[in-house]
């Protein structure tokens, strides 16, 4: 009689042709690319609450229009940091209990 068999993670039945180096090397890039985004999205999310403080038509107003008032302060500042997608911006604020925006 056999044993049943443990469950295996979904990632573990995945065959990966990569040499170790080279997932050494994407797993490296892949999380030096989110911590490059985490930093973006910090930064953004700090300098989009400043930016509505002193605009308050942008409080609560429509998507289209906070997304356009996102990127016309982005370009404003353009080069300050690496860029982040409003989306994200807004959801970090959302998950920090900065929901006033």
């Amino acid at each position: 009689p056999s044993q049943p068999q443990e469950p295996r993670h979904w990632s573990q039945s995945i065959k990966c042709s990569l040499s170790a180096a080279q997932r050494k090397r994407t797993l490296d890039k892949t999380q030096e690319m989110r911590e490059r985004q985490r930093l973006a999205v910090k930064h953004w999310s700090e300098r989009w609450e400043e930016w509505v403080k002193a605009r308050p038509e942008l409080i609560g107003a429509e998507r289209e229009v906070m997304k356009a008032g996102f990127d016309e302060m982005q370009a404003a500042e353009a080069g300050t940091a690496a860029k982040a997608h409003f989306s994200l911006v807004m959801n970090f604020l959302r998950q920090s209990g900065r929901r006033g925006i």
